[in-house]
């Protein structure tokens, strides 16, 4: 049975403003702005008469469903922060990393598939563009799975759930709905 100091710290810990959470909204900002920034060079450069657009393998399809079933997981291991419930916190907090981990390598498998069939980042504009904005995804990919493997180690070792890691899970699950 849930107190209700729990029960109304879970409630607060969405619409809290501490300074974690002013951060991610400073650093996410940021990102948003770099982002815009290549989709914009990207659509004037299209626009030149030598663009060519690279295929996409099938891959990213299924990259893509991978990387949306970890905001799921991740979106999962904060309800179970709301109920309090240690192991859906556990599961979704590792499955969430687990599937991260899968996104990357089948974005590396990607590549692979695209500079075998001779699409190498020097080739045309089109395949720079793809191989920059993949990479630079994949270093927020890779910032973002350090803290979570932290929140992970957190949730593991700790025995009240709300208290220790409620911030932690719900700074991942934000930064992954982000990504995705």
């Amino acid at each position: 049975v849930e107190s209700d100091g729990i029960r109304s710290m879970a409630a607060n810990m969405g619409g809290a403003l501490r300074p974690s959470k002013v951060a991610l909204g400073v650093f996410l900002a940021v990102v948003t702005s770099i982002f815009a920034l290549f989709i914009s060079a990207y659509s004037i450069r299209m626009e030149v008469g030598d663009w060519r657009p690279l295929p996409e393998p099938a891959l990213l399809l299924a990259n893509t469903g991978i990387l949306v079933l970890c905001s799921v997981f991740l979106q999962g291991a904060w309800v179970a922060v709301k109920r309090n419930n240690v192991q859906g916190v556990k599961l979704g907090m590792t499955l969430g990393f687990l599937m991260t981990v899968a996104f990357m390598v089948g974005q590396l498998m990607a590549w692979d598939q695209l500079i075998d069939s001779g699409y190498v980042i020097s080739g045309i504009p089109a395949n720079a563009f793809f191989y920059t904005l993949t990479a630079v995804h994949a270093l927020h990919l890779i910032g973002g799975l350090v803290v979570l493997m932290i929140a992970i180690l957190r949730v593991w070792s700790a025995e009240e759930i709300v208290a220790k890691v409620a911030s932690p899970v719900e700074l991942c699950g934000v930064y992954w709905h982000f990504l995705l």
